[in-house]
């Protein structure tokens, strides 16, 4: 049963909502408005409160600092310091990177102490020639990628107030729709978990990884998605703070000779340190979201300079929305045996809950998008769905419980004095939509909105 969180405080925007993103207890929320024939825009910064009460949630959003620009903003990420931080009182504070359609990326600085915070422009990045539409940050924060309508996906290098470019990748014949980060805090590679990939999707139907480490590519190191009629809008990896479980989920015969993807300059192992590590969404404007695996690579060898050797079989799909699908977000996990949950938002103006779950076949374990009766490929209906805004759902953000998403003991989600320490597990899923109105929804430890 999907139910409301009983928001307080600041929930209405003047004009679209297009992006609703969290950090710790820190929300960020884009807005763009239309005044006569030109956008404007303002990046909102509030602050999180949870209160216990029965049987509604509550949560008072505070406005911090309000940054207004003279262009839309269609996209909006946290950069500059770890996604999962142990304390914002120990670590850097991070960068909120605003996009802008006039093609800038403006970056703007949290300066925050105690109950006062400001936003400060530092820096603007102008390399793109047409309107910036996605934006992705890499988990540890280091490193951000941008795209736009000029069909390009730039990587910068942030190390304090110094910002570098990094990479120019020219790999989209129309303009680039999404961009997701792979991996997460805590995994490999000493904490980096996959964490030189980013995949990008364009409105030439296909969806492509690229690596960093691959040094004057400019083509993708995988495509994962051939040009196709639907065309991908959103993309997000299943979260990768989620406790590990290494398990075999595919037969040796999709891992070996050409058919093996070589990521992290090995193939990948059919035993993985976390599963969710291989694990892409992809959504589409037919109303459809897509789970991907990695290791379900068919077709020609992966890896490499030369691009877009291989291809990957949908694990699973299901039939979201009655149109499309412009925002992805997983949960954070509580448990171990409490596998994320996947947002949808669509301009059907739903939000969507779809549960991951695998299923064992004799081959070993597949990843799956669960429906009501475990039903797959459209035949079921995802658990949950509500008509909660009255125009496109563009933003979804999760607001982690302490334990859950990466926050363990001591840090200050943990904390008992945590402002979202009395929210259920594992936390509560912020919606913003073009009807200017920011809605909350609690996920519940046995699967349910509560």
């Amino acid at each position: 049963m999907l139910e409301s969180v009983a928001l307080l405080g600041h929930t209405s925007f003047e004009g679209q909502i297009s992006a609703v993103q969290t950090h710790h207890d820190f929300v960020a929320v884009a807005s763009s408005r239309l005044e006569g024939s030109t956008w404007d825009g303002a990046v909102t910064l509030l602050r999180a409160m949870a209160f216990a009460s029965s049987p509604v949630v509550t949560l008072e959003l505070s406005r911090l600092a309000v940054h207004g620009t003279s262009y839309g903003i269609p996209a909006l990420t946290w950069c500059g310091a770890p996604a999962f931080s142990p304390s914002l009182a120990t670590q850097q504070l991070p960068l909120l990177a605003a996009a802008q359609d006039n093609g800038d990326v403006l970056l703007l600085a949290l300066k925050h102490e105690g109950v006062n915070a400001t936003l400060l422009p530092t820096t603007t990045l102008a390399d793109h020639d047409d309107l910036v539409s996605a934006l992705a940050a890499s988990p540890e924060g280091d490193l951000l990628a941008t795209g736009g309508w000029d069909c390009t996906v730039k990587v910068w290098a942030l190390s304090g107030s110094t910002v570098r470019p990094l990479m120019n990748w020219q790999g989209h014949s129309d303009q680039v729709t999404a961009l997701a980060w792979r991996g997460g805090a805590g995994g490999r590679e000493g904490g980096r978990a996959g964490g030189y990939q980013v995949a990008s999707a364009g409105k030439d139907g296909c969806v492509k990884l690229w690596d960093v480490r691959m040094e004057g590519c400019k083509r993708e190191c995988l495509r994962l998605v051939d040009a196709q009629a639907q065309m991908p809008l959103a993309l997000a990896w299943a979260t990768s703070t989620c406790p590990s479980s290494s398990s075999s989920l595919l037969p040796p015969s999709a891992l070996e000779g050409s058919n093996a993807m070589h990521i992290d300059e090995t193939p990948i192992e059919k035993k993985v340190e976390n599963e969710n590590d291989v694990l892409l969404s992809v959504a589409f404007d037919n109303g459809s979201v897509s789970l991907l695996d990695l290791r379900m690579l068919r077709g020609g060898g992966g890896g490499g300079g030369g691009g877009g050797g291989g291809r990957i079989v949908s694990s699973s799909a299901v039939k979201a929305h009655k149109t499309r699908v412009n925002a992805l977000a997983f949960s954070p996990c509580a448990s171990s045996s409490s596998p994320p949950v996947l947002a949808s938002g669509g301009d059907d103006g739903q939000v969507v809950l779809t549960p991951l779950g695998f299923e064992e076949d004799g081959k070993g374990r597949r990843a799956t998008l669960a429906s009501k009766g475990g039903k797959q490929e459209g035949s079921g209906i995802p658990i949950a769905a509500h008509i909660q805004h009255t125009d496109y759902v563009r933003g979804l953000g999760w607001l982690a419980t302490a334990g859950a998403g990466g926050q363990g003991e001591g840090t200050v989600a943990a904390a008992a004095a945590s402002p979202l320490s009395s929210l259920p597990r594992p936390g509560v899923l912020l919606s913003g939509g073009w009807d200017g109105r920011l809605k909350g929804w609690a996920w519940g430890q046995e699967g349910q909105m509560t």
